[in-house]
């Protein structure tokens, strides 16, 4: 392998490469260096000029990456909207960027500009349709204009269609002989079936289950589906919201596991049947939020009723919430859930007691610890212990948390195993000499994680520009 071929991506990718210079590696078209440019460039906005070179790339894999870039001009996103790649014009329907939410922090959401959602839009690509009307950030005038194709006309009549107009489409859509369609009427929320076609729906294979969970539900019908022998049929009325309260005791004591599950995640469930379900989980089982009691996050009440669940799915919950009460850390931080504790520690660092942020640090293997890491609670006699240790894992983590003394990165710069991160990592900056010395190395990942260091200086950047005879203008 030339100098050539590590140095331009590690140049791309270093953030102090000067703005000329990195035209001149994206104007080259060399895919690997367009795409470290652009990984490099993720999260950060990128300058109108870049974008433009960029969208121009032959490569599509190139643009698709282009497409989802956190902070792109609108002028750049609505020229990937018209892409002649789908791929490319999917990606622009995926892209996310960071929108302020009224009364929440900023949020990743989807983001293009209307010109470019108003052309995406008429797209013939039916995934590409879906996709946007699927999608809770693309604006509803947006959404009114896939009507103009004829197979999601009723969808998007029951969505946003007056109330006459939605009705009509919900019915039809029930009704149809698409399964498929059944299924997307039956999942809306804005309707529940009327009661004439309890019976046809009832005798739908496809569909039987989606029903249950929505049906208008009469005092004979819920007791003869609380009493099925088809533990499928149990777990999906347990969140039809007509059961009375002597059914859902009956369901708390289910003897299958999937049903009472269900029913721990029926919305609003009262704390005296949620406390009567038996449920045990691996305490190394990530598990999804709870999502009625996510969109309450702001309840401060509600949240601190739930935080003291025996149920460690709802303290889990709680633990990913941002912005969590004092109190309420100390209360979690002592929770007997190894899950629990870490979401705390990785949502509510600055709060949760050092100990915990510790015991994550040493026994976490999961990428969030590289962020653990860098945490300025953590004691320095800590950094000290993972610099010393046995496993090469905590050795990296030293380097991550952006403290060593010139002693500990000494000696871990000449340690084979992370040498490395070493070169990868910026904090604390690099001697001249250090930095020179990992540009030789044998090791063509750490030459290339040095040339990708924030602190190399314009000499150094001349130097491999020579060595790769890459043009400095």
């Amino acid at each position: 392998m030339t100098d050539h071929y590590w140095i331009a991506p590690a140049l791309a990718a270093n953030p102090s490469t000067p703005e000329d210079l990195v035209l001149c590696l994206a104007g080259t078209h060399e895919e690997q260096t367009q795409l470290a440019l652009i990984k490099a460039r993720r999260y950060l906005p990128m300058s109108l000029p870049l974008a433009t070179v960029l969208s121009d790339s032959p490569h599509p894999k190139v643009r698709c990456e282009l497409a989802i870039c956190t902070y792109l001009p609108d002028e750049v996103i609505t020229k990937l909207a018209a892409d002649s790649d789908r791929r490319v014009r999917l990606h622009v329907v995926i892209r996310p960027e960071e929108v302020v939410v009224p009364l929440h922090r900023p949020r990743l959401a989807r983001y293009a500009p209307d010109e470019a959602y108003a052309i995406l839009a008429r797209d013939e690509d039916r995934f590409i349709q879906r996709e946007l009307l699927d999608s809770r950030d693309v604006p509803v005038e947006i959404k009114r204009e896939l009507a103009q194709h004829a197979h999601l006309r009723d969808r998007v009549l029951l969505q946003y269609g007056q109330e006459a107009d939605a009705l009509a489409a919900y019915e039809r859509m029930v009704a149809d002989g698409d399964f498929t369609v059944r299924r997307v009427a039956l999942t809306n929320d804005r309707f529940r079936p009327p009661a004439r076609l309890i019976p046809h729906l009832l005798g739908d294979d496809d569909n039987r289950l989606e029903a249950i969970r929505r049906i208008p539900l009469s005092v004979e019908l819920a007791r003869s589906l609380v009493a099925d022998a088809d533990p499928r049929v149990r777990q999906a009325v347990a969140v039809n919201p007509d059961l009375s309260r002597d059914l859902l005791d009956v369901l708390a004591a289910d003897p299958d596991l999937d049903v009472r599950w269900a029913l721990i995640h029926r919305p609003h469930i009262p704390m005296e049947v949620l406390d009567a379900i038996e449920h045990e989980l691996d305490p190394r089982t990530r598990t999804y939020p709870v999502e009625w009691l996510w969109e309450q996050r702001h309840n401060r009440a509600l949240v601190a009723e739930y935080a003291r669940s025996r149920h460690v799915v709802y303290r889990r919950t709680v633990a990913r919430m941002p912005d969590l009460a004092a109190e309420l850390v100390e209360h979690l931080a002592t929770d007997e859930d190894y899950a629990v504790r870490l979401m705390l520690a990785e949502r509510s660092g600055d709060l949760v007691p050092v100990d915990v942020l510790v015991e994550m640090l040493l026994t976490w293997d999961g990428y969030s610890v590289y962020e653990l890491a860098r945490n300025p609670r953590i004691p320095d006699a800590v950094v000290d212990q993972l610099s010393r240790s046995e496993q090469v894992r905590h050795r990296w983590l030293a380097h991550y948390s952006g403290r060593l003394t010139e002693e500990q990165r000494t000696r871990l710069a000449h340690d084979p195993d992370t040498k490395l991160a070493a070169a990868a990592n910026p904090l604390p900056p690099p001697t001249l000499d250090q930095l020179r010395q990992q540009l030789n190395d044998p090791s063509s990942d750490v030459r290339a994680a040095a040339a990708s260091h924030p602190d190399l200086s314009s000499e150094l950047i001349h130097e491999l520009l020579r060595r790769a005879r890459i043009p400095p203008d």
